[in-house]
């Protein structure tokens, strides 16, 4: 119901969100087989590791208005996700699609369908191709709107995220959008982060990369089309949190689709789906972005004012860090930029500026301890971006310092950033049991062609690792792993098959 203030026709939006999934055979009756695969650690394999079934790197979201209506008919629908809240299981599938549910008969008809949005991983390179950055990988981000005409599915504009390619070719262009950008209403909007850009300034396709986040130019349009100094007379006085030129750039680098998905995501992606029951490997403890958790007790709070019939609170924080949060390890912080003044670091951590391109270094850092531990990055270089993400490169760094017994793992092995890791005897509050796959036998194990995840538990060893959970995300560049004793920890996204797009069958 935070959607309400982009269309006043509707009550907010419904967004069905599904991940796509595979299940294969060879004509043997044996797990179905691939090409190109990568070890875990990054190493490319001659045979890959056939998969029986996986999950894919893929997800597909319609978000369909919720029906139209007056404030009475808003608080009503209100209240029926509200009762929703309370349910789960079949009793919560029952209500949901009850006539007095929110996904009534009808709800969900493709008449009330506002766009379906893709985000695909279109390719992965290993930490070998990639030593510096610790791998890449890129996402496909497009929209598209039913064309009953045609009855087809045709591309839709973006929202807020600019074409970037035709914006730099027409300077006109180009100088109307900074000109709508520095009008004092819209800086109003894109302050309370209710702002949407007129549709001729807008892609109709976007590229996200990773790791490293807003370091990549690619994730920040906005960067690459104006400087700072392209709003060096911008009044910023009354606003709440674009308080500087830096502010404002990142603010709307943040509302782009690219931004959005590398601002505390999950490998690129928000929202993944429940693993199954007793899953070790190959499975997620989290499986919603650090972005999302902190983010649902907003949207709460929106729902449950329309519902008592009050005024709800439409403005939308940044997308890296909520308005209070409390700065924990891995939050995002300012490095002495206005607009971040209030985002400070928990007791005990201090703001690094960790992979901040040179020119960044003074505006947004990461809350690290001011003694390492188990987990914390041991080889940040700088970024050195570039508006083309296959020309981006980390500035060198030798390994760093880590606890004592405890060693790096480097970014050539496929831990952006390092990873400081130890043995598993006495382990820190912060540190928990995991394993890490032993490089050699495991890439012997998939160059026999055996499943992935056999060679996973076969070939491992045990690692003490950061601990994770909801109420405790891992850094930028890390996912919360399901562990044998059922905690979480953090390891590189691509160390789970299912996060890649690369080895998986082939129809």
């Amino acid at each position: 119901m935070d959607r309400r203030p982009f269309d006043a026709s509707a009550c907010g939006e419904t967004r069905l969100v599904y991940r796509l999934a595979y299940a294969a055979k060879t004509p043997a009756g044996a797990a179905g087989s691939a090409a190109g695969a990568t070890s875990a650690a990054g190493a490319s394999v001659a045979t890959p590791a056939p998969a029986a079934s996986s999950r894919l790197p893929m997800t597909v979201s319609f978000e369909l208005l919720a029906p139209a209506g007056d404030a009475r008919a808003c608080r009503r629908l209100a209240q029926a996700w509200s009762r929703a809240g309370a349910l789960s299981g079949p009793d919560l599938v029952r209500f949901l699609t009850s006539p007095e549910g929110p996904l009534a008969p009808g709800a969900a008809d493709r008449a009330h369908l506002a766009r379906l949005v893709v985000n695909l991983q279109s390719v992965r390179w290993p930490s070998t191709v990639r030593p510096d950055l610790g791998g890449h990988a890129e996402y496909v981000l497009r929209a598209f709107r039913w064309d009953a005409r045609a009855g087809r599915y045709a591309p839709l504009a973006l929202e807020n995220t600019p074409d970037v390619a035709r914006l730099s070719r027409d300077p006109a262009r180009r100088e109307r959008l900074r000109a709508w950008l520095s009008a004092p209403e819209n800086l109003a909007r894109l302050d309370e982060g209710t702002a949407l850009l007129p549709e001729e300034f807008l892609a109709t396709k976007a590229l996200s990369a990773t790791p490293h986040g807003l370091a990549r130019r690619a994730n920040r349009p906005f960067r690459v089309l104006f400087e700072p100094r392209d709003f060096a007379g911008v009044d910023f006085g009354g606003l709440s949190r674009v308080r500087s030129p830096e502010g404002l750039l990142r603010r709307l680098d943040q509302m782009t689709c690219p931004g959005c998905h590398q601002s505390g995501s999950v490998a690129g992606f928000h929202l993944l789906g429940q693993e199954p029951p007793g899953r070790v490997h190959d499975a997620l403890f989290t499986v919603e972005s650090a972005h999302l958790a902190g983010d649902l007790p907003r949207r709460r709070a929106v729902v449950e004012a329309v519902a008592r019939g009050a005024a709800p609170d439409d403005e939308v924080p940044y997308p890296e860090r909520g308005d209070g949060a409390r700065g924990g390890y891995g939050a995002r912080c300012g490095l002495g930029d206005p607009s971040f003044a209030g985002w400070t670091c928990a007791e005990g951590l201090v703001c690094s500026a960790y992979d901040a391109p040179q020119e960044d270094r003074a505006t947004v850092g990461v809350c690290l301890p001011a003694a390492p531990e188990v987990g914390d990055p041991c080889q940040v270089g700088a970024v050195v971006p570039h508006a083309d993400p296959h020309r981006d490169r980390a500035a060198a760094a030798q390994p760093g310092a880590c606890p004592l017994a405890a060693v790096c793992n480097t970014s050539p092995v496929g831990f952006p950033g390092g990873m400081c890791t130890s043995s598993c005897v006495a382990l820190p509050e912060e540190g928990v049991c995991g394993a890490i796959a032993v490089l050699d036998p495991f890439n012997r194990c998939l160059a026999r062609g055996t499943v992935f995840t056999e060679c996973l538990s076969r070939h491992v060893t045990p690692a003490g690792l950061r601990r994770c959970s909801s109420e405790a995300p891992c850094r930028e560049d890390y996912v919360c792993a399901r562990t044998s004793s059922g905690e979480g920890a953090c390891i590189p996204p691509y160390f789970l098959f299912q996060l890649r797009v690369d080895g998986h069958a082939v129809p």
